[in-house]
């Protein structure tokens, strides 16, 4: 399985190009995605999930489909409070963050599904973004990455590593131009 820097690594990638409205409102807050996503990586959903039939699910899909059944379920996860999240001020918005996933009902069916069809999120993204955290490392070495990017680097270099392509074929602005 991923390690949890560069997990969260890449669901950070994979919401600054997707959700960029909740990207923006966490980074202005400077609310770090290791805050509330570490939990998720750790016990693969299960500390948000009260039903261990569904916990089950996720690791089997994930077994079966790959990583990313592991990145869309996350990125469901925020995709589906964006709109609520980014009316809330910092207090607001830290508090929320830890228990949002009560609100989700992992229990329908719809959710996983949704989860699930996101076509975007694929095992050759993953993989790509592994690449793009090598690459990270390489450039940021010595620094302490505390989770994902440091915080404490300025905003407009974490944003221009962001802007910047993955090695190989894929190019995550190109991919997800809307």
């Amino acid at each position: 399985m991923l390690g949890l820097k560069e997990a969260t690594f890449k669901l950070e990638c994979i919401v600054y190009n997707l959700i960029p409205e909740v990207y923006i409102f966490l980074l202005q807050h400077q609310i770090t995605f290791d805050y509330f996503v570490s939990q998720w990586f750790i016990t693969m959903f299960q500390y948000d999930i009260d039903h261990h039939e569904q916990c089950m699910t996720i690791v089997l899909l994930a077994l079966f489909f790959g990583q990313k059944v592991i990145f869309q379920i996350a990125f469901q996860m925020i995709n589906e409070i964006k709109t609520k999240l980014v009316n809330y001020s910092f207090e607001d918005a830290l508090i929320y963050l830890k228990d949002f996933a009560s609100e989700i009902r992992f229990t329908k069916v719809n959710f996983l599904m949704r989860a699930l069809e996101n076509d975007l999120i694929t095992n050759e993204l993953v993989t790509e973004l592994s690449y793009v955290y090598e690459r990270f490392r390489i450039i940021y070495k010595g620094r302490d990455m505390n989770g994902m990017m440091d915080s404490s680097m300025p905003v407009s270099q974490r944003v221009r590593f962001l802007r910047s392509s993955i090695p190989g074929k894929v190019n995550i602005k190109v991919l997800w131009q809307e």
